[in-house]
């Protein structure tokens, strides 16, 4: 058999080096650079989390209450697409012998914001770094529950792999900084969509598996005093006034602690509190 001459076979072998490339930059993704820090729970509780459900492709909605500027959910958009497609995907890949599959991404981000210029800040923000198909802004008073209901019921991931694997779509909802203690209880108190009793449905219906996280100026005892003019005192909660909330209430347990930490902001020496609550009943 006679081989192929040297100039061919070096072109050949270009064409499938480059093949190869081609294959690992249609997978590869890569944050760009930041100026800012995110908050601790944001890079310490929820992006591990979030890489959970990337792993195991659990299709999720994820809700930042008070999205402000959208950093947070930049932050977590790239930092979890980036782990799916440069780790995930190319593991993949290389299992298939280079054979792209593309499947879709599990997560998306909806950032939540009453303040009508939040969607002027978070959108480019989000376009510029390359997170716009998995992002969305919803303008919306989240004084108003049944708006808040409406938004939540709304907007949850609609995968059709999902629906036909039946699998349970996930909610994930978190609030940096921003502290609304009627929509908090409204949250604590809901029901779970595997709840079939006979009473009365109440208006908020959320899966059993929800994580609900919250970073907030807290005291950091249950006598200390709040000695800062920012925040006031009364935007400031209790120490164990999360853990109140979300933990026993006498045989009605319906959320778990995952997590309930202080910490410092490092600006001018404020606690804050570090919170996580998964949702069992």
């Amino acid at each position: 058999m006679v081989s192929a001459p040297k100039r061919l076979r070096n072109n050949i072998k270009s064409s499938t080096d480059k093949s190869c490339e081609n294959r690992s930059s249609a997978l590869s993704f890569h944050p760009l650079p930041r100026l800012w820090k995110p908050d601790p729970l944001v890079s310490s509780g929820l992006l591990p989390l979030l890489k959970q459900y990337c792993h195991q492709r659990t299709p999720c909605t994820v809700f930042d209450l008070g999205s402000g500027a959208g950093r947070d959910v930049c932050y977590l958009a790239e930092e979890t697409k980036a782990f799916y497609h440069n780790s995930i995907l190319q593991q993949q890949a290389k299992e298939q012998n280079n054979k792209l599959q593309y499947d879709r991404f599990p997560l998306h981000f909806v950032g939540v914001d009453n303040h009508k210029g939040s969607a002027r800040r978070c959108e480019p923000l989000w376009r510029n770094h390359m997170i716009d198909d998995i992002t969305t802004s919803h303008l919306l008073n989240l004084n108003k529950l049944d708006s808040v209901n409406d938004c939540f019921t709304n907007t949850l991931f609609n995968d059709q792999t999902a629906k036909n694997e039946k699998i349970q779509p996930a909610v994930f909802i978190y609030a940096i900084r921003f502290l609304n203690r009627k929509l908090l209880s409204y949250i604590a108190n809901s029901a779970s969509r595997n709840d079939n009793t006979d009473h009365e449905r109440p208006p908020l219906c959320l899966p059993i598996g929800t994580i609900m996280a919250i970073s907030h100026f807290c005291k950091p005892t249950k006598t200390s005093e709040w000695n800062f003019d920012h925040p006031k005192v009364s935007n400031v909660l209790d120490r164990d006034e999360l853990n109140t909330l979300f933990g026993n209430k006498s045989d009605d347990k319906k959320w778990t602690i995952l997590k309930d930490d202080i910490c410092h902001d490092g600006d001018h020496g404020r606690t804050l509190v570090q919170f996580i609550a998964r949702k069992i009943a």
